[in-house]
């Protein structure tokens, strides 16, 4: 869309050449973006609270991330899409005739008289610096909660122990955050090989003689 809001072709608006390039100077293809914002967290930390009662104590144990973007890898090329592929559901909320608000691309063809779009859509990297694939990156993850319970002296005496005690912790059971569909956490989201932050539970015996 031009800056008088009317609508342009992809031709129009880059100014493409027959063989997909842009005949736009570096200056004017920058002035083309727009900051959409920081990777680093505005805003990040943590809380931890302690509960004890008699011989039982809970620790939880919060960390969280705001105000950061993130930019993800497209979910789906307009240029290349093979039906006998697995493709990501996105693409079914694409643009089509019977879809036209949709802010996702529709499929390209290779026709003679949109060549030069086509070119650039499958040669450039223009799509993937669309802001439809820049998101919201804010999470606040449990990154552990541990159950003790210490115990009581008067049964440990008889049997020449100074103390012992037993406890359960979880580690990153749970994690609240904006929308981070198609990737495993939103820590790691906009890297699709990265696995995710696993879950993991901890069983301990202490004992002092």
């Amino acid at each position: 869309m031009a800056e008088d809001g009317t609508k342009q072709t992809a031709a129009e608006f880059f100014k493409l050449n027959r063989f997909g390039a842009s005949s736009l100077t570096a200056e004017q293809q920058r002035n083309l973006y727009t900051y959409m914002g920081t990777d680093e967290p505005k805003c990040s930390g943590g809380f931890i609270n302690n509960f004890k009662w008699h011989d039982w104590e809970l620790n939880v144990n919060f960390m969280f991330n705001l105000g950061m973007k993130v930019r993800v890898q497209p979910s789906y090329s307009p240029t290349y899409f093979d039906r006998g592929l697995n493709t990501n559901h996105d693409i079914l909320g694409r643009w089509t005739a019977d879809n036209p608000t949709s802010n996702m691309a529709g499929l390209m063809v290779n026709t003679a008289a949109r060549a030069s779009e086509y070119i650039h859509f499958s040669e450039y990297n223009t799509y993937s610096m669309l802001d439809i694939w820049v998101h919201n990156r804010n999470y606040c993850r449990l990154q552990s909660i541990r159950l003790g319970y210490r115990i009581p002296k008067k049964v440990l005496e008889p049997i020449g122990i100074s103390s012992a005690g037993l406890s359960l912790e979880g580690r990153n059971l749970m994690v609240i955050s904006s929308n981070y569909d198609n990737y495993l956490d939103p820590e790691t989201m906009g890297n699709p090989y990265a696995q995710p932050v696993p879950k993991s539970f901890i069983f301990g015996i202490n004992v002092n003689f």
